[in-house]
């Protein structure tokens, strides 16, 4: 039997057995909990979203997933544009990547010839 049958099946027989202020009670809850967001764990933390803002969330990242490869397999010219960004982005990182490099081996040098 579906798993998903056995549950809807459960949930049925649970609710069916509560009377009308206990399932009010549980409704409300449970809309509370899907509304709510989470508690942070520290003040630094970043703000946590609801259930059902992480939902949409998802849909909207599927959906935009899905259109943009859409557009990628129907349209040549978004398949090179992409390329062309692709190959910019990862030239800006090597060349950072490169600097970073520099500017940390020049202060290394640096403080040893001071050192020495």
């Amino acid at each position: 039997m579906d798993n998903a049958i056995i549950e809807a099946a459960v949930v049925k027989a649970v609710f069916d057995s509560l009377g009308p202020e206990e399932r009010d009670a549980m409704l409300q809850k449970a809309l509370e909990h899907v509304f709510e967001r989470p508690a942070k764990r520290y003040s630094s933390d970043p703000d946590i979203p609801s259930p059902l803002e992480q939902v949409f969330k998802n849909i909207v990242h599927e959906a935009m997933t899905k259109a943009v490869r859409q557009h990628l397999e129907l349209s040549p010219a978004f398949q090179e544009q992409l390329k062309q960004m692709v190959a910019e982005a990862v030239g800006k990182v090597m060349a950072e990547k490169t600097q970073m490099s520099e500017a940390v081996g020049t202060a290394i040098t640096e403080v040893l010839r001071k050192v020495w």
